[in-house]
């Protein structure tokens, strides 16, 4: 009797909660309550036993991802937006802004065999934009801007702070606002091979280039180590250079022509130089000796060996391929080849040292230009070429072919080849007094 008045209190008071409290709380359950009890139960452990059986899948999520799902709608807003990433800014001062002290350190360069094969292009276009703006007219470094995105495509792209690397970032940093304020300086440094060495070393441009543009059958380098190794004491040449036997000149034919046409213009940015990259006196020469020695070598005989016309030919303006007129080599060349091998006593005195008739220059042109190169130091004979075509012109002309005569043709004899071999001996011959050898009988 004392339990049941307890309970009643205890339920009373919400203290106790059970059976006890339920209504009829002192009845036993009977057989059809405890089966529905039994069964309810084990429709509740049911799912439990289901998910127990599935297989585990990762989870996919973590702490942070997790809190901002948790996270207002107001805030999980303005992280998205502060996690975009930045348009960059267009400028037009200058082509990058400076990165703040606060900023972190660019990654060290890779290794040159680990670096991508063909610069990104937004650095190109930026190195394009500039250099296409600012360096026009007499400093252009580029005719187009198709030919200033393929050459970039083998440079290596740097950094943005760069100024004196051999990188894409460098040049367009001298292309910038640098050659805004003075072209005749910058432009050549945003140049392919970066004149004065600014924009690295003209064997590391150079390099680049052709490792990059000339491959396989048109491969000029077995690697790398073997292009440096044979550009090293190379003449570097002038940073516009398309011919001649320089480190420019191949850089140039490497860059953007052989990207679109590899097998034309590998040759030229080898070693050989392609006929392009080479002497041109040492071309003009070949091309002048080889036609003289085949046609002038019986009537209209101008030398007596190769080696003499091969010295003759270093008093010699160069002159262009095809000249026909002028004091030059290629004038000399164009005589003696098929017209002196059609009418040799015509022509072969044309393409004489002198050239007889004043076809390829006058007696005059070919004699200063002859004893001022032959003739120097301590065997000198005139003060400089202005004086020795005033003083040229008060002596006779002769026939091209004297050898001993106070003439001017005797003078350009003594002074060609002779004064090249032996200095001492025949420069005295080709001056003024002409040494008892150029005199009158």
């Amino acid at each position: 009797m004392r339990r049941v008045i307890w309970v009643s209190v205890l339920c009373a008071l919400g203290l106790l909660w059970s059976q006890a409290c339920a209504p009829d709380a002192t009845k036993e359950p009977t057989s059809e309550q405890q089966q529905e009890t039994i069964t309810k139960e084990k429709n509740k452990e049911a799912p439990r036993r289901e998910r127990a059986s599935e297989p585990l899948i990762e989870s996919s999520f973590d702490a942070g991802e997790m809190q901002r799902e948790t996270s207002t709608p107001e805030e999980h807003l303005t992280e998205k937006h502060t996690n975009l990433p930045e348009e960059p800014a267009q400028r037009e001062d200058i082509f990058v802004e400076e990165p703040s002290e606060s900023a972190v350190e660019p990654p060290p360069e890779r290794p040159r065999e680990q670096m991508p094969e063909h610069t990104p292009r937004p650095v190109c276009d930026l190195y394009c934009n500039n250099v296409m703006t600012n360096c026009t007219g007499k400093h252009a470094v580029f005719a187009s801007r198709t030919d200033c995105l393929d050459a970039c495509r083998a440079m290596p792209t740097g950094t943005p702070k760069d100024s004196l690397v051999n990188s894409a970032y460098c040049r367009a940093y001298h292309a910038s606002t640098p050659a805004q304020m003075n072209p005749a300086s910058h432009c050549p440094h945003a140049a392919i091979t970066s004149n004065v060495k600014v924009c690295g070393q003209r064997c590391e441009s150079y390099c680049d280039q052709v490792m990059a543009n000339c491959t396989g059958a048109n491969a000029q380098f077995s690697d790398r180590k073997a292009c440096e190794t044979w550009c090293v004491g190379r003449i570097d040449g002038a940073w516009d250079a398309t011919q001649g036997d320089s480190i420019a000149c191949r850089a140039y034919y490497a860059s953007f022509p052989a990207v679109r046409d590899p097998a034309k213009h590998c040759p030229a940015a080898g070693p050989a130089g392609g006929g392009v990259c080479v002497d041109t006196r040492q071309v003009a020469c070949k091309a002048y000796c080889d036609n003289v020695m085949a046609n002038c070598s019986s009537v209209g005989k101008i030398y007596s060996h190769r080696i003499q016309c091969e010295y003759a030919c270093r008093g010699m303006p160069i002159g262009n391929a095809g000249d026909t007129k002028g004091n030059s080599i290629y004038c000399r060349a164009y005589h003696a080849g098929a017209p002196a091998k059609t009418n040799p006593a015509l022509h072969c005195p044309h393409a004489s040292i002198s050239s007889n008739g004043d076809v390829c220059g006058t007696r005059c042109e070919a004699y200063c230009e002859q004893v001022m190169t032959n003739c120097t130091g301590t065997d000198q004979q005139h003060q400089d070429k202005a004086a020795c075509m005033a003083w040229c012109k008060t002596k006779p002309s002769g026939a091209w072919t004297d050898k001993a005569a106070d003439t001017i043709a005797c003078r350009a004899y003594h002074a060609s080849f002779a004064a090249a071999s032996d200095p001492k001996s025949h420069c005295p011959h080709a001056g003024k007094s002409g040494d008892n050898i150029c005199v009158s009988p």
